[in-house]
């Protein structure tokens, strides 16, 4: 920037010096071959310094150019296809793993049939909790299908008010269903996916509520408040299109996640 600046400063004051002199000697011409050779000299001087400017200030706007064309065709490409993306948190990373629930009483036969493992949910990760700000929680997936696949995400965060003992099965049972309700209610938005590569790790993130400090009182107290969690991702690999569901709660410890007793399990394929 600065470099280009101080070429197009001596650019201008060397038109401004070879305009003088053309002035001068037009206006006070002279007969001594000295000064003659003077005034050529001049000029000479002021056009080969302003060629050498010129092309200089020319080379410049060429790599400038071509840095700016290799960015922007970075991020065509990334557009057409985003980078896989690691984040990381200042939570330390959850211990306790979703685990796949298989459905009961069904055929070891129907159930190959039935089921598509492709698509996993590896771990979550909760945000801390901080007054004025949102809730949220990054969902670690791994992809093991062979083909590409588009991949839609459906989900729900509340904070719920828990007393001692109300993490049980029985007690979730009925606040699972309700907020399951309202996910599916709210699920006719067009859908939105992203592409993800054959046999990829991926994250998405779920953005629940802003919370109150009251409530962030209430998530450090153990045993007080829940941040509940459901949802569902959907999947086209060229082959079917499949689903999977989740649900969870975490409550002060960011460590510990608890299943919820349904929409928990292998993935559904769709008929």
């Amino acid at each position: 920037m600065v470099a280009d600046i101080l070429i197009a400063v001596l650019l201008c004051a060397l038109t401004i010096l070879m305009g003088y002199l053309g002035v001068h000697v037009t206006l006070h011409p002279t007969e001594e071959p000295r000064k003659q050779r003077r005034f050529k000299i001049g000029f000479w001087l002021c056009g080969i310094t302003a060629i050498v400017l010129i092309a200089v200030q020319t080379a410049r706007n060429t790599r400038a150019q071509s840095a700016l064309q290799t960015q922007l065709s970075k991020i065509q490409k990334n557009t057409e296809q985003p980078p896989n993306v690691q984040v990381t948190n200042t939570v330390p990373p959850a211990q306790v793993i979703i685990q796949q629930q298989q459905p009961k009483n069904i055929p070891l036969r129907k159930k190959e049939a039935l089921y598509n493992n492709d698509l996993r949910i590896l771990r979550f990760e909760r945000s801390p909790y901080e007054p004025g700000k949102p809730v949220f929680i990054n969902a670690y997936l791994k992809y093991d299908g062979e083909n590409p696949a588009r991949v839609r995400g459906y989900y729900k965060v509340v904070v719920v008010h828990m007393k001692e003992g109300d993490a049980t099965p029985e007690k979730l049972a009925g606040v699972e269903n309700d907020l399951w309700s309202q996910m599916i209610k709210g699920m006719s938005t067009p859908d939105h996916g992203m592409m993800i590569n054959p046999k990829s790790p991926f994250w998405v993130t779920l953005s629940g509520p802003i919370i109150t400090a009251e409530q962030v009182d209430e998530l450090q107290t153990s045993n007080s408040g829940a941040v509940l969690f459901l949802g569902q991702f959907r999947w086209v690999d060229g082959v079917g299109d499949y689903e999977l569901d989740y649900c969870a709660l975490v409550q002060a410890n960011p460590e510990v996640f608890i299943t919820c007793p349904d929409h928990n399990g292998p993935v559904r394929m769709k008929k």
